[in-house]
């Protein structure tokens, strides 16, 4: 939001009295005290903080009309503020966050920023930043010049793959979720045009999603994680990068297989990411995984039959599981699967109860050395 007041009563709290001194021991230079101190005295520098954030906040809800007490502080936004001030002075940076929820449902946020001083002469200034967003989705920020709500404008609900999802949702249609991992990729400016152009572009992956939509999921992964026989696999631009609409596992503890498409066939896939092995929450950290491990991607199939493709699915995806299943094909029509990574690749099933080829025994072998190599960049084995 742009609309952000700075009250004169927290700048001038914060003022440090060079006559006295007295404010200045009370809160040190941050650009040569933080770093070190924090570290230190995490705790201490919260209470040393809290004061003028909680009084920023207080005076924010008194101009707003609201009760502070009916608020209550999320613990992560701290977290969040150490690990960021940390960093370095000279930008604005969230101290903590309120929230709080009306017997109407509407959702309050009420967030304090600090700007941390470059030079001992500077200030630290408190800034109050307040939004909400009503049963209907709506978001509107507090403009504490004109003391008055202004709702904010969201081109990603007035675009028209936002309104048709809307509506396919409301149908309960199986497309609400293709477009909707579309809508997460960041491709709400797609025109009906493009829209209906990337549907047709991609009729057999749609096609097959409306049969297995019960266990398997659309996803955008990017295209430098998969190599396809095809010079001209069907891509779609994100940004500035190109992604491959995908078919994953709906159940996240089921790993090892995704589908894809290359021309008018579909292309059953073993897949592993680092998150697959080892789960994280910080996506730069499962970046950087991604650049040193590298994702675990190989061919096991391809066809231009969606009942095919079809059959393969339901067999590997459409069971129960309560520990995280790994599960590799090893054709169109077999498949190896363990819960210890360790011991992937020892036998594999065929769904249509009969022996394993003998390019499938080979296959079988393959992924048993590729997969246990690695998992051993994760120090599993």
């Amino acid at each position: 939001m742009e609309k952000i007041i700075n009250f004169e009563y927290a700048a001038n709290k914060t003022k440090r009295n060079k006559q006295s001194g007295a404010e200045k021991a009370d809160f040190p230079d941050f650009a040569e005290w933080y770093a070190e101190y924090i570290l230190d005295h995490k705790s201490d520098f919260i209470r040393l903080v809290m004061p003028y954030v909680r009084d920023t906040a207080e005076s924010a809800c008194q101009l707003a009309a609201l009760n502070f007490k009916n608020f209550y502080l999320i613990p992560e936004s701290l977290l969040c503020f150490l690990n960021l001030v940390e960093e370095g002075a000279g930008t604005l940076i969230p101290c903590a966050a309120y929230t709080w929820t009306a017997k109407s449902g509407t959702t309050y946020t009420l967030t304090v920023t600090a700007t941390l001083p470059d030079d001992e002469d500077d200030d630290v200034e408190f800034v109050a930043h307040l939004e909400k967003e009503d049963t209907d989705g709506e978001y509107y920020y507090y403009d504490f010049n004109s003391k008055a709500w202004v709702k904010e404008s969201n081109p990603i609900k007035e675009s028209y793959l936002y309104q048709m999802h809307q509506g396919l949702t409301e149908k309960h249609a199986p497309e609400a979720d293709m477009v909707e991992a579309l809508l997460d990729a960041g491709l709400d400016d797609l025109t009906e045009k493009e829209y209906q152009s990337l549907k047709s572009k991609h009729n057999p992956l749609f096609r097959l999603y409306n049969a297995t939509k019960s266990f398997m999921a659309p996803l955008l992964i990017p295209t430098e994680y998969i190599r396809f026989n095809s010079k001209k696999p069907n891509t779609i631009s994100v940004g500035e990068e190109d992604a491959i609409l995908c078919l994953v596992p709906d159940d996240m503890r089921k790993h090892g297989f995704i589908v894809a498409e290359d021309g008018d066939q579909l292309v059953l896939f073993q897949y592993l990411d680092p998150d697959d092995i080892a789960p994280v929450i910080d996506s730069d950290i499962y970046e950087d995984l991604c650049i040193e491990h590298g994702i675990y991607i190989h061919e096991a199939g391809r066809t231009a039959d969606i009942d095919v493709m079809k059959r393969a699915l339901y067999a590997m995806a459409y069971r129960y599981t309560k520990n995280d299943l790994y599960i590799f094909p090893v054709s169109l029509y077999a498949a190896t699967e363990t819960f210890d990574l360790k011991k992937a690749g020892r036998k594999a099933h065929k769904w249509t109860g009969k022996e394993l080829t003998e390019e499938e025994k080979k296959s079988l072998e393959r992924t048993k050395k590729r997969v246990r190599r690695y998992a051993s960049k994760f120090n599993l084995i």
